[in-house]
């Protein structure tokens, strides 16, 4: 029989007359992760607010381990034994750990002096029962994130916590400190804890619940056991609308003939801009790709006029502008939407509506007074028409949602008229209704004419929405491409990710270090027996050979899934610290390549990647040529040889894989798009059924067509 430690049925609380929660039904089982998430304003604070007695329901009842109770205020929350771990840290800086976690209950001697000893022993006793090792003595100034929040974990046991809210646990961590976070997790629920779970990062739900709810607009849309959904799924619930439609790219037509809205030239500021060339038109929406330290945000912070342009023009609606601080930037159309909200976009203890009109105070004051009721109109204005969901325009807006508050800020900046908008990750941080409600935004931008330009290392939402695509490294464009011709996200993330052979050095300590680790790989081709082949083989085996890194094994799938499925169980049984490969098939070989990454083996791609594979997450690093420039120039240069006028006809390695897909489409794109007298009339690879290595006769196949 199901025991519950949390019941919470039928419960309904509304503010001013506005119904915020209706009929919500929540249940928590023992020893259970229940994860609870939403949309901006679905429900999900007001809800755990209520169980923790910040608010009163308006109806409805909780049970705490089946027995009805009422949670008047916080302190009776505790009581029942509901701890809360707050995005936003509780600790005080300049206190010990075991000073942190004890305050308002700290232990005592028998003659009533605080005894620090004792909080001391008891905090180890806390850790060591989490299996955490932390020092009780540490102060929290000398600590990383993650410390803080086992910490804050902690302070809520030491109060007897058997009910944890943990609220958006991940936000400030890095990924080595959310493992050992989930690790915990699975401490506590082995502990007979039960955790609810609240987080916009489905990847991490994923991983962590045994069943997941979804609130939108106040009810309870759905809860099911995370194992029998998909995150698409638990998306669409979300959002209420599927997620192709949500994340699909509408092309539309961009204006090119005329005048650039933005234009800059050959920009340099500071070490992360070197020489930065685009233009943006009006009703086009840009973006901008690259990894962190690329020089994306520090580009858009010297549009803005926050950071010094050392040389470059910048040029608006034709005329060039000079920009030396964001006042400049403004008069000249010019608004940044910031990385960081928090930080740089808003001032978190005043109003909604101070917020919105910091940038207009100017406009809308005579001799120096400040006209509320015109204030007030616009401010309203722009809550309707960006859904903004607040009780009131004068709420403290450090109380609203993550997404309501980035959509304070980016009407702050549309209040103020400008005609270019710098867009610097609007959808940071915020969950997945929120996403979707500001790429709509962002889209209505655009067709109202403004020319955006928007920075996101979220690739599904970067294609969603752009027109074009910069790629930027080391402070240089090197990829301006329409998005029409960008087929796969894991283009961009070739991209973004791309480094040159030249630029890979060892130093001797490190080649050192690495000879010490008495390391092993194995190398498992797609195919090898042919020359191209039979080379990656003998420099791979030639580099591991210089690093001290012994091949235990070379496998050859003869371009068969089924085949390299087999050969990389076998590989994996051997347990290497590295795997090279080149996949035969990206979907098909998916599960074992996920089996090798679960076992902590290194992956390294050569030419393809497993579909759905993160850089830096699933896999180290792929290597490659620029496959779609070496297409580029191949049409180029065959449509020069024909005189632009013809027939062709086309031998490829194999259809799925990224290489040959991203020449394929390199090639075959600047034919069609350039080359209206040139006819494509044979297409043939080398992977096709019969054909299997076989180049000859591949190629007689297409010859056959009778190309010129």
């Amino acid at each position: 029989m199901v025991e519950y430690a949390v019941q919470m049925e039928q419960i309904n609380k509304s503010f001013n007359s506005i119904p915020v929660l209706r009929d919500v039904d929540f249940d928590l089982q023992k020893g259970e992760v229940h994860a609870l998430v939403g949309g901006n304003g679905a429900g999900k604070s007001t809800l755990m607010k209520i169980l923790e007695g910040v608010y009163t329901p308006d109806s409805g009842k909780i049970l705490i381990d089946g027995n009805q109770v009422q949670i008047p205020n916080p302190r009776v929350a505790q009581a029942l034994g509901i701890g809360m771990v707050f995005q936003e840290f509780s600790l005080i800086s300049t206190l010990t750990v075991a000073q942190n976690i004890y305050l308002t209950h700290e232990p005592h001697s028998g003659i009533g002096l605080l005894n620090d000893a004792e909080a001391e022993t008891r905090t180890r006793s806390l850790f060591s029962d989490l299996g955490v090792d932390i020092s009780p003595r540490a102060q929290m100034n000398t600590l990383s994130t993650g410390y803080w929040q086992l910490t804050e974990i902690a302070k809520a046991l030491s109060r007897n916590a058997r009910v944890l809210i943990m609220d958006e646990p991940t936000a400030s961590l890095t990924a080595t400190e959310t493992k050992v976070l989930f690790d915990l997790v699975r401490t506590l629920k082995s502990n007979g804890i039960s955790i609810i779970y609240i987080s916009h990062r489905m990847e991490e739900i994923f991983q962590v619940a045994d069943r997941i709810t979804v609130l939108r607009d106040g009810q309870r849309i759905m809860t099911e056991a995370t194992a029998d959904l998909t995150i698409n799924q638990v998306i669409e619930h979300i959002v209420g609308r599927k997620m192709g439609e949500a994340f699909a790219w509408k092309e539309h037509t961009v204006d090119r003939s005329g005048t650039p809205l933005l234009k800059v030239q050959h920009l340099k500021s500071g070490q992360r801009v070197q020489d930065i060339n685009f233009e943006v038109h009006p009703g086009e929406i840009l973006g901008l790709a690259g990894l962190m330290g690329s020089g994306r945000t520090e580009l858009v912070r010297a549009l803005f006029g926050i950071d010094p342009i050392q040389s470059g023009q910048v040029w608006v609606k034709g005329s060039q502008v000079n920009i030396h601080n964001p006042q400049d930037a403004l008069s000249a159309g010019i608004c940044l939407i910031p990385e960081d909200r928090r930080a740089q976009g808003l001032v978190l203890d005043h109003t909604v509506k101070d917020n919105m009109l910091l940038p207009l105070l100017h406009s809308i004051q005579k001799n120096g007074i400040i006209n509320d009721a015109t204030g007030d109109r616009l401010v309203k204005s722009y809550v309707e028409s960006l859904s903004i969901k607040t009780d009131s325009i004068s709420k403290i807006i450090r109380y609203l949602s993550g997404g309501n508050q980035q959509k304070v800020v980016i009407a702050k900046w549309l209040a103020y008229k400008p005609e270019i908008l710098l867009m610097d990750e609007p959808t940071a941080g915020v969950d997945i209704g929120a996403k979707t409600e500001i790429l709509d935004i962002i889209r209505r931008l655009a067709d109202e004419g403004k020319a955006v330009v928007l920075i996101s290392s979220e690739f599904p939402e970067l294609l969603a929405v752009a027109d074009r695509v910069l790629v930027i490294r080391n402070g240089i464009v090197k990829l301006d491409i329409d998005r029409a011709e960008i087929e796969t996200e894991e283009f961009l993330h070739h991209a973004v990710q791309r480094t040159t052979a030249q630029e890979v050095k060892l130093s001797e300590a490190q080649l050192a270090q690495i000879k010490a680790m008495k390391a092993s790989a194995a190398i498992v081709m797609h195919y090898s027996g042919d020359d191209w082949s039979s080379a990656q083989i003998a420099g791979l085996k030639h580099q591991f050979d210089k690093m001290g890194i012994e091949v235990i094994a070379v496998t050859d799938a003869h371009f068969k899934p089924e085949q390299q499925v087999a050969d990389l169980e076998a590989v994996i049984a051997k347990n290497p610290n590295i795997i090279v490969s080149i996949p035969t098939d990206p979907v098909l070989t998916v599960d074992a390549y996920r089996k090798a990454a679960e076992q902590g083996i290194k992956l390294v791609f050569m030419d393809n990647i497993p579909k759905g594979f993160r850089p830096g997450a699933d896999y180290i690093s792929v290597v490659s040529a620029d496959n779609y420039g070496n297409g580029v120039a191949a049409a180029h240069i065959m449509a020069d040889k024909l005189r632009g006028k013809g027939k062709i006809g086309i031998v490829y390695h194999a259809a799925d894989f990224f290489a040959t897909q991203q020449r394929y489409q390199g090639f075959k794109k600047t034919i069609v798009n350039n080359y209206k007298e040139i006819d494509i009339v044979g297409e043939y690879g080398i992977s096709d059924e019969n054909l299997v290595g076989d180049t000859e006769k591949a190629t007689s196949a297409m010859i056959s067509e009778f190309p010129d």
